[in-house]
């Protein structure tokens, strides 16, 4: 093979090719270029010498390695419902975020132009929280005082959702005003 920044193998030593995506300057996000197996693990081997800071400097370590655990999709389960903006000012459609409790990353939930959302994830209880991202980074901004930017508008869910394997908990209502 070429040049490649991401490997990664799966139990039988065979090879998946996978494409990137630099979607800030901190942040790269890979795609096997094809569907990974259920319930496998993975060895994904990162070649660090592609990185560098601002000013050219590389990693002093040239491959960092880790592993990646695919579920098995009966483990898992679903939540669903709608969001609902009632705020009027608001030119964007606001961002929802969720994680998982205690410790979970915060991701962004997909919903359709009618506000119906569906995800499929590890059982576990879950909290949500929304915003209107005013000036287009994908971050809430706590607003500026020079110069002066007021911060965007937050909503906070104060109810957790609870999910089950193999059970989906529907009509979750996320209000936004």
């Amino acid at each position: 093979g070429g040049d490649t920044m991401l490997i990664l193998i799966d139990q039988d030593s065979v090879l998946i090719s996978c494409g990137y995506e630099q979607l800030d300057p901190f942040t790269l996000q890979f795609r096997p270029d094809e569907t990974l197996a259920q319930a496998t693990t993975y060895t994904a081997y990162f070649d660090l010498s592609y990185i560098s800071d601002r000013f050219g400097n590389t990693h002093s370590d040239s491959l960092y390695s880790f592993q990646i655990h695919t579920p098995n999709s009966d483990s898992l389960g679903a939540f669903s419902g709608r969001v609902v903006s009632s705020s009027m000012f608001e030119q964007t459609p606001p961002i929802i975020q969720f994680r998982q409790l205690p410790r979970g990353k915060w991701r962004n939930l997909n919903y359709d132009a009618d506000g119906r959302f569906h995800e499929d994830v590890s059982p576990g209880s879950y909290v949500f929280t929304g915003f209107y991202d005013r000036n287009g980074d994908g971050y809430l901004s706590p607003g500026t005082f020079s110069p002066f930017e007021y911060a965007e508008p937050v909503a906070v869910f104060g109810d957790t959702v609870t999910v089950r394997s193999r059970f989906e908990t529907e009509d979750i209502r996320l209000q936004v005003k």
